[in-house]
């Protein structure tokens, strides 16, 4: 079935229609998944198929895939070295292992490799093969619920250290396979403590709220904001190319968050924000904990010599 087929079946269908990438080079087999979900009363179904996984990099990027359907036994790759070529891609959709390899034992392995269900093409029909699709993008959502939970954090709605350090293990393990520049910037509150005793903490989250929401604002989707905890937030910057670079973004940055803050409540004063900066740029050999310790010195000599200021850690002379 092609993709220029589905596309008009999509446009008949409506905004209803699950989206499936089945990942299947056999022409029988594919007309075998189309007509088991076409069987299917109660869902409708846009299949989009290609024959490989580096084939299904540009369907992915060109449409919401909800699912994907994957042989095993594919020209390039087979077994579960299939399921590691897939797990390659980031941010995929669920995917359900559809194979002509009737194998518990293998079956298993899929699970433990990222696959929701697994399912023998021998054993397929319509309802089992429509069940395990609908279940499986339930309990992706579920879990994708789950996990957003435990790095996001509650108050602002930001990532947490957990995703900050996870984040980083990332950057810098692809900093270290193919070198790139990648940086880090530790912003603290001054005086936060003060709008917390003399405000209360009503007002002290109100204005951590709308710090973040500046945070979050122009932010390039390769670049990251977080909250550390307390008032220090973190912003991870990389693809950038020289420092100046890096220094014009952080000034974007800092003029948006240094203007006043007007608090919901209308009975408390404006408050006038100062912010001290460090950073840190990675270099070789150094983990996300030491590069957020530099970012961390940097920071708190901004704040012990004047605050409301920015310092690099390179800027300093004292050893670590």
């Amino acid at each position: 079935m092609s993709v220029a087929k589905n596309e008009s079946e999509e446009q008949h269908r409506g905004d209803n229609s699950l989206k499936i990438l089945l990942i299947e080079d056999d022409p029988d087999d594919v007309y075998l998944v189309s007509k088991m979900l076409e069987d299917d009363s109660l869902q409708s179904y846009s299949i989009y198929n290609v024959s490989s996984i580096s084939d299904s990099l540009v369907t992915l990027r060109q449409h919401q895939i909800d699912l994907i359907l994957l042989d095993l036994g594919l020209a390039d790759t087979r077994g579960t070295d299939t399921i590691k070529a897939l797990s390659q891609i980031p941010e995929k959709p669920p995917f359900v292992v559809f194979t002509g390899v009737n194998n518990e034992a293998l079956g298993h392995h899929a699970i433990t490799l990222g696959a929701e269900d697994y399912i023998p093409k021998a054993e397929a029909n319509s309802a089992m093969l429509s069940r395990s699709i609908r279940y499986a993008i339930e309990r992706h959502k579920l879990l994708e619920k789950i996990r957003l939970q435990a790095v996001t954090d509650a108050l602002t709605g930001l990532p947490n250290r957990k995703a900050i350090f996870e984040r980083l293990d990332v950057l810098i393990a692809n900093a270290e396979r193919n070198p790139s520049p990648l940086a880090v910037a530790m912003i603290d509150l001054d005086n936060f403590k003060q709008v917390n005793d003399q405000l209360g903490h009503h007002a002290g989250d109100d204005l951590l709220q709308e710090i973040s929401n500046r945070l979050k604002q122009s932010l390039r989707k390769a670049d990251m904001c977080g909250r550390l905890g307390g008032d220090e937030f973190v912003l991870i910057y990389n693809h950038y190319t020289t420092t100046e670079e890096l220094q014009n973004a952080l000034d974007s940055k800092i003029e948006k968050l240094r203007v006043p803050v007007t608090l919901p409540d209308s009975s408390l004063p404006t408050l006038d924000i100062t912010l001290s900066i460090g950073v840190a740029e990675w270099e070789a050999g150094l983990t996300p904990h030491l590069l957020l310790q530099r970012a961390d010195k940097a920071m708190y000599h901004s704040k012990h010599h004047g605050k409301d200021g920015l310092t690099f850690f390179s800027e300093l002379k004292e050893p670590e």
